[in-house]
Parts: structure tokens; sequence; C-alpha cells
């Protein structure tokens, strides 16, 4: 029974090449692993076998399955491959011809107004100061001056947070914390960003909008400079 077995197997190596194609190692895994193949027919034998006998059937069934199974898998990695070179020498591609032409969108105009601000106010000596969206209470009203009765600081009128912040009302509050930082310093800057308010959307207004302020602090500053 053993040489039997042994003689399928064997005989598998007869019909193996490395020119199969993948269907010819699909057809010859059928022929012999399939429902009824070659050396799944020989299962049936084991109902023939004293019990005793049956388990060592079994492994000597399963070794030869996986020696079959290993070698069409090892001839359909080479299939494979000579698959993927034939596919790769058909599709050479060309490096050197001119890639697509993407075409890139443009700036949005109130970047474009800003950057213009910038750039101009940059060559005057000016630096472009920045601060936060979401601002405390102190640098947006206390320190402009704003009292605490005046509408602006109502709940109707700003975007509050809490009770003591708040989405910028103005890009005042950056004049503020540039002067604390640089306390008895000249000061130069621009501060552009957004701003908001509870404003009804409509064609001439926004509950967000643009606004670029200005401060000069230094010893005989006029409006000339």
């Amino acid at each position: 029974m053993k040489q039997t077995i042994d003689k399928i197997v064997q005989s598998l190596d007869e019909k193996l090449n490395e020119e199969l194609s993948l269907n010819d190692l699909e057809s010859l895994r059928v022929e012999y692993l399939g429902k009824q193949g070659l050396l799944t027919s020989q299962m049936s034998l084991i109902r023939t076998l004293p019990n005793e006998e049956k388990p060592k059937f079994g492994q000597l069934m399963n070794e030869a399955k996986q020696k079959v199974e290993s070698k069409i898998h090892h001839y359909k990695n080479i299939a494979l491959t000579r698959q993927m070179n034939a596919q790769l020498e058909k599709e050479t591609i060309d490096v050197t011809l001119p890639g697509l032409d993407f075409k890139q969108g443009t700036l949005h105009p109130l970047t474009i107004v800003t950057q213009d601000l910038e750039d101009y106010f940059i060559g005057l000596g000016y630096q472009v100061a920045e601060g936060p969206e979401l601002e405390l209470d102190k640098y947006n009203f206390e320190m402009m001056n704003i009292a605490k009765d005046h509408p602006a600081r109502e709940m109707h009128d700003s975007f509050y947070v809490t009770t003591n912040t708040l989405l910028r009302t103005h890009t005042s509050p950056i004049q503020a914390r540039y002067m604390e930082k640089y306390a008895n310093k000249p000061v130069a800057i621009i501060a552009p960003g957004k701003t908001y308010r509870r404003d009804p959307d409509d064609r001439t207004h926004s509950h967000q909008f643009m606004q670029c302020e200005g401060l000069v602090i230094d010893q005989g500053v006029t409006f000339a400079h």
C-alpha cells in the first residue's frame, strides 16, 4: 500500500516542469487531490484496514498529500514569476514621458489681500503679529477700556464659550498681548486675522470676517510712519 502511494507521488514528478502554466498546475492539483483524485481515492482503502493500522495509514496519506501540495506550490511560484516578468516586459513604462498636468487651485481673495498687506508692511519694517482666536475677556474687552455695561459685552452680540472666554470680536487683543509682552520697547506690528460677532449673515454682513490693525510705539513717531 505504501508503495502504491509512493508511486502516485513519484508520478507527479514526471509531469511537473517549469514550463507549465497556472491552469496546467491547477489541473494537476485536481488530478491528484480533487474529490476523485489519484491520491484522494486511496483514502477509501482505510475502511478495509484493521483498526490498529488505520492511524499509520492516515499519517502516510497526510504526508503524501503535503508532498504533492508542496511540489505544486513550488511550480506555481515559478509560473507566477514567469507570468509577472512577461507582463513587465510587455507593459514597459517610458519614464521620460511628461507627466499629467494637474491644474492647481487659486488662493482665496481674502488670502491674497492679507498676503499683500503683510508684504507691504513687512517692507516698511513692521512685524506680523498673531494671537488666539479664542480669547480671554481680559484682552478682548478689559484692556481695550470697554466697560462692563458696554453693549458689545452682551451675550447676544458676542460668541461666548464661557463667562470669561469668547471668540475675539476684533484683532485688538493681539495689540494688548504684544504690548504686555514687549513693555517699554519699540513696537511696529500689524495684526491681521479672523474675528467673530453675532451679526446676521446677509450680503453685507457675516458672523466671521477679516480685520487688520496696526500698532506703532516709539519715540518721535508721527502719522507719517
